[in-house]
């Protein structure tokens, strides 16, 4: 994953790392940019999921710093802004 990227897509998961894996890898099409996942209080059996997912699809799994989207956009800039110095646009995909 490069690190010069201009723009991250970011998902906020929470208890459905099967809609990642099932839905969200197979249609949707992030054209090369880096996707972060904030996982929002999963249960640890889901984690662990998640985690070995990303992993996989050489995404960045992080623990969200609070709860709910506002605090999942907060810790995506913050994730994008450390991981992706060039990066000018965090995109929400829903």
């Amino acid at each position: 994953m490069s690190s010069d990227a201009n723009m991250v897509i970011y998902i906020s998961s929470r208890n459905n790392y099967e809609m990642l894996s099932g839905e969200v890898l197979k249609n949707v099409d992030l054209s090369g940019f880096p996707l972060i996942n904030v996982d929002d209080g999963s249960s640890p059996e889901q984690q662990a999921l998640g985690r070995k997912i990303c992993e996989e699809n050489n995404i960045i799994f992080t623990e969200n710093t609070g709860r709910g989207l506002h605090c999942a956009a907060a810790t995506a800039i913050r994730i994008a802004k450390e991981s992706f110095p060039s990066c000018k646009y965090v995109y929400w995909l829903t």
